[in-house]
């Protein structure tokens, strides 16, 4: 029983949500980073330790979270110091590269912000249904709204490419033969 181990507190509080955030049967996982790593990190850092423990506790979760988790991540990949992952992926793939001269496997990489940030929502949406699963009628929202689509598979991103690109990729509906007269008034 949870509630006679001898972890502190904070521990005990914050080790359902590191189980899903690190991956569980609804959640996908870091590649190549087991629970052992989670646990190792998180049970030496009393806000790593806060920021798990606070999800679930309702569907909205505040910014502090949110960017203390994402500092946790940094620091499952070995960048402690840093606090953004898109600056981790960029270290890690330059610092491979310049090492080995070949691109990096990325999935080695850990999540960009984008993916992390969805990561987060669904691991607090489970992390609600085990923290109410005492519940007769527990209050619960569609899964569509924390980071899966209508179809229960997991949205990846929800920005694909900035929007000036996505018009510039829009508007340029020309076909060959709009190219080919253009390049041919151009030579004329």
């Amino acid at each position: 029983m949870m509630n006679s181990c001898t972890l502190s507190k904070e521990k005990r509080d914050a080790v359902m949500c590191l189980h899903a955030f690190s991956g569980n049967d609804y959640l996908s996982a870091f590649f190549r980073k087991g629970k052992k790593t989670f646990w190792h990190i998180a049970s030496k850092n009393i806000e790593f330790l806060s920021a798990l423990s606070c999800l679930g506790t309702s569907y909205e979760f505040s910014t502090d979270v949110k960017e203390m988790l994402q500092k946790y991540v940094c620091a499952i990949y070995g960048k402690a110091k840093l606090s953004k992952v898109n600056l981790v992926r960029s270290k890690i793939f330059w610092d491979r590269y310049n090492k080995q001269k070949k691109i990096v496997d990325l999935c080695m990489l850990p999540p960009c912000e984008g993916n992390l940030m969805l990561h987060i929502k669904r691991t607090n949406y489970v992390a609600y249904l085990s923290k109410h699963a005492n519940e007769l009628k527990p209050c619960l929202e569609l899964f569509s709204k924390h980071g899966w689509k209508d179809e229960a598979e997991a949205q990846w991103l929800e920005i694909y490419a900035p929007q000036e690109i996505a018009d510039l990729l829009n508007s340029s509906q020309e076909t060959d033969e709009d190219f080919e007269q253009l390049y041919e008034t151009e030579i004329s």
